[in-house]
């Protein structure tokens, strides 16, 4: 029944690719942080269906867990009921009510299309972050090798957790990077290919890290930076990686190179720079009342890293 509902919905929207049942169990069962999912039934039929993707972050230096909200969606057949007392709203007022606030998820996020911006608003409050920059650079002719002191990764292992643990002060809270949860989101992740890039020091350990996939749209070839992990006062390593991904990149046939961070990090600044022009995006990420009271989405906005890795957009 589930991937039924998933591609009624959806309509093969992931790349024209239907939706399996290895697809949801990879997303929600094997999840590392847990499983939150609730349905709606009419009768025999499956007819709603809210989830979140627990993943655990690190607030003010504390292990915390932060919700996902992903693959919210009423049967096209029952459309009709998308109001406040229909199966749609019931579902997602339940797992809201249920599984977020002080004492549970601490927050509630998603990164909605406009028709789940505009339903999630009227029917289960929700509130804005931020509307979405990106950092975008063309790549245009260049090396297409990777540059000494930078290594593929086919797998995570403590390296990364301890690359973590260098950033990790640098936020009031950030999405927690170790092995477990990497390996899970970017290595084990059904028909999504990523490639992951270490720069590694003499010692072998990881100076920074940096993980992309290509993406096309409109006729063109992006790369996507998924996740940025790099301490702010590691410059050199921070170039080494630039020149990396771009070189992949053009390997693989992009024209441009896209990055999405905080306007408060100095990274933003940084990539900007090193050539990056500020363009305006469809992509929005939104929250809620539901959240544990101190963390609104002001609080969110100004203190909050995050990457596209911790949403559904890549």
């Amino acid at each position: 029944a589930l991937p039924i509902l998933f591609n009624a919905t959806f309509a093969h929207g992931a790349g024209g690719r239907a939706r399996t049942l290895e697809d949801w169990r990879w997303a929600y069962a094997r999840n590392p942080a847990g499983m939150r999912v609730w349905v709606a039934l009419q009768g025999d039929e499956l007819v709603a269906h809210y989830a979140s993707q627990p993943h655990v972050v690190r607030v003010d230096g504390a292990p915390q867990r932060f919700a996902h909200i992903v693959d919210s969606m009423a049967h096209p057949g029952h459309r009709r009921t998308l109001h406040k007392n229909g199966p749609f709203a019931a579902a997602g007022e339940q797992l809201l009510s249920a599984t977020v606030g002080a004492g549970k998820d601490w927050v509630a996020y998603g990164w909605p299309t406009p028709d789940a911006w505009r339903i999630g608003r009227l029917l289960l409050a929700y509130e804005l972050v931020r509307r979405q920059t990106t950092l975008v650079q063309a790549l245009g002719d260049g090396p297409r090798e990777l540059p000494s002191g930078v290594e593929r990764v086919q797998r995570f292992d403590e390296r990364v957790g301890a690359l973590y643990e260098r950033c990790a002060p640098e936020w009031r809270a950030s999405g927690v990077r170790d092995a477990q949860f990497l390996n899970w989101r970017v290595c084990d992740a059904p028909a999504r290919e990523y490639r992951a890039l270490a720069a590694v020091d003499a010692a072998g350990a990881w100076s920074g890290c940096a993980i992309a996939r290509e993406l096309d749209v409109d006729g063109a070839r992006h790369t996507v930076l998924c996740d940025w992990l790099v301490p702010r006062d590691d410059e050199a390593s921070a170039d080494r990686l630039l020149a990396a991904l771009s070189a992949d990149a053009r390997a693989h046939g992009s024209q441009q190179l896209v990055a999405m961070m905080p306007s408060w990090s100095p990274w933003f600044a940084r990539f900007q720079r090193r050539g990056f022009l500020v363009c305006a995006s469809p992509y929005m990420m939104v929250s809620g009342g539901f959240n544990h009271p101190h963390y609104d989405v002001y609080w969110l906005r100004d203190h909050w890293w995050y990457q596209p890795l911790d949403t559904d957009s890549v």
